[in-house]
């Protein structure tokens, strides 16, 4: 497993390794004469951010020897790990959670993900359930979500979204408005 493959020299990383991925269990010379084979069952895992604009893209050579796979941030129903055992209405946590998902998806149809004005494609910075997840023993209100996860966590994302124009100005002012409410009236 290789964590934020694309933050490497992918061909200083790989070397000759690139070659003999496409040569499964022929031989590939290296450059030092000796002989090299992959094995076929010898399974790569590499994860990587494609939101992080500053890193560059991956390597072509790389893109051709892989199976790329998105992992979307999903629906909060299906975020148990969240708040073990709690409904998404019971749950403020997971409340937050998919009131800020819902930034990054149409709105008129939560199954589509949708585009800013500068054509992005929202999904690569939508905010993920690892966000919204409560300390160990933390009760899940409303407090402790906004404390924990919206103030140290997900407000700081949604500013820098914002000064990036990444998602509109004042996101996440509406959102903490809302959040505002909730506590008052759990009050």
């Amino acid at each position: 497993h290789i964590d934020e493959i694309n933050r490497g020299n992918v061909a200083r990383i790989f070397g000759e390794a690139l070659m003999a991925m496409e040569k499964r269990n022929f031989p590939v010379t290296l450059r030092d004469g000796t002989w090299f084979t992959m094995p076929k069952n010898l399974l790569i895992l590499g994860t990587m951010n494609s939101a992080d604009h500053h890193i560059q893209p991956m390597d072509q050579a790389l893109r051709r020897r892989f199976c790329f796979v998105p992992l979307l941030p999903m629906h909060a129903n299906d975020a148990d790990w969240i708040s073990p055992g709690v409904a998404v209405d019971e749950s403020p946590a997971k409340q937050l959670y998919s009131r800020v998902l819902k930034v990054f998806k149409d709105e008129n149809d939560e199954t589509i993900w949708n585009t800013n004005f500068n054509g992005l494609d929202l999904r690569e910075f939508a905010i993920g359930p690892s966000f919204f997840k409560l300390d160990k023993g933390d009760e899940d209100t409303w407090q402790n979500v906004k404390d924990q996860n919206w103030t140290k966590k997900v407000k700081n994302q949604l500013s820098e979204y914002e000064k990036e124009g990444i998602v509109s100005h004042r996101t996440a002012d509406e959102i903490e408005k809302w959040l505002d409410k909730q506590i008052k009236s759990s009050e």
